[in-house]
């Protein structure tokens, strides 16, 4: 009866499909928060939660898995915690921690990859990545009032067909701002195209361009690039050659490593972390330290940490 509303579209046989199937949602913010959410409540049995960021309040205008009370908590245990809630048959699996060549084996045994990041190294990491294993992902940003999608299947062109390099072409958050109704209709786009996925009907495989301010919807169709180096193999940022610099768009939160107790007041602790007033210390040896720039993260990590 939980899902009698959406089988008459996806079929009594898509939805055990879905109870089946593993996706991993990389970055649990505006999109990849509500995409997350749509997942659990449509009845995918398998979500993997991947998020090194902090509640701020900042969040809360576009983030509708968090409130006031989540603020300063790692949004990859709240988040993980509110899914439960909404289907307890699921299977939740949470990752605090950043996404890079040396944490993807997270990635491992899923079906499909959905893209909620703010950077492109992230990005090309999860291109190449699923490149590599054969896997399809849905691609998705959200900066101003501008988003787009793009389910990238194995047997098609890649982000790296159209993407050389990190870019900030979009804008970020800061310089663009965000509409807090953008972030619900990319995450209703590219989680549908997950739902054709995962049920073995076919996506549109067309870079969709949205602006929901100027009441404007393109598609674009996307082709090889014969000289791209993903699609040639060639894997830099799966490999750790490239990727330190994280050109971010929306986020103002800075990671450092150490392996020094803090010299400030901790207010809390829990399995995954030690938290401070702006920000926390996680059992891995990382700091995140929510600044204004990276220059005001580096002095306080000194001050604190060093």
């Amino acid at each position: 009866m939980r899902y009698i509303r959406q089988t008459p579209i996806i079929t009594s046989e898509g939805q055990k499909k879905l109870e089946k199937a593993a996706v991993a949602v990389v970055g649990i913010g505006a999109l990849g928060g509500i995409a997350a959410e749509l997942l659990a409540r449509a009845g995918v049995g398998e979500i993997r939660i991947i998020d090194r960021d902090l509640v701020d309040e900042g969040n809360l205008q576009r983030q509708t898995l968090f409130e006031e009370q989540d603020i300063g908590k790692l949004k990859a245990v709240v988040a993980s915690e509110k899914l439960k809630r909404i289907n307890r048959k699921l299977v939740i699996k949470t990752y605090p921690t950043e996404l890079n060549a040396e944490t993807s084996e997270i990635l491992e045994n899923v079906d499909l990859i959905l893209d909620g990041t703010d950077n492109f190294d992230a990005r090309f990491l999860i291109n190449e990545y699923c490149r590599k294993n054969n896997l399809p992902w849905v691609f998705s940003a959200v900066v101003g009032t501008k988003g787009q999608v793009w389910p990238i299947l194995p047997e098609g062109p890649c982000l790296r067909c159209i993407f050389q390099e990190p870019t900030e072409s979009l804008g970020t958050c800061e310089t663009e701002g965000i509409l807090n109704t953008l972030p619900r209709m990319i995450a209703a786009f590219q989680v549908t195209e997950a739902l054709k996925i995962l049920t073995n009907k076919t996506p549109s495989q067309k870079l969709l361009l949205v602006d929901p301010w100027q009441a404007e919807i393109q598609s674009l169709e996307v082709k090889e690039n014969p000289a791209c180096p993903v699609c040639n193999q060639k894997f830099e940022y799966l490999n750790g050659k490239k990727s330190k610099e994280i050109v971010s768009l929306c986020s103002d939160l800075y990671q450092f490593k150490t392996k020094n107790k803090p010299r400030l007041k901790v207010t809390k602790k829990d399995q995954y972390a030690s938290f401070f007033k702006k920000g926390a210390v996680l059992k891995d040896g990382r700091v995140l330290i929510k600044a204004k720039s990276k220059e005001q993260a580096q002095a306080f990590f000194d001050r604190y940490f060093g």
